[in-house]
């Protein structure tokens, strides 16, 4: 019988996989395409990341406060 964690760690390295590769054609179609420079790309990318962080975790405390 397979080993369903070893499945979800497929997943999730998949998944990482993917969004590195995303980020990577986002930053090349940004950089080439709209002329923007690196550092704008990336001060955008880690105020993004901070905004879904954020929400991530006000959704996780509004569940766990809700019960």
């Amino acid at each position: 019988m397979p080993d369903p964690r070893d499945f979800r760690l497929r997943s999730v390295l998949w998944i990482v996989l993917a969004a590195i590769l995303v980020a990577a054609m986002l930053r090349y179609a940004l950089h080439d395409y709209a002329g923007l420079l690196g550092e704008d790309i990336r001060m955008n990318a880690l105020l993004g990341a901070a905004v879904l962080g954020a929400a991530l975790m006000a959704t996780f405390f509004y569940r766990l406060h809700r019960r």
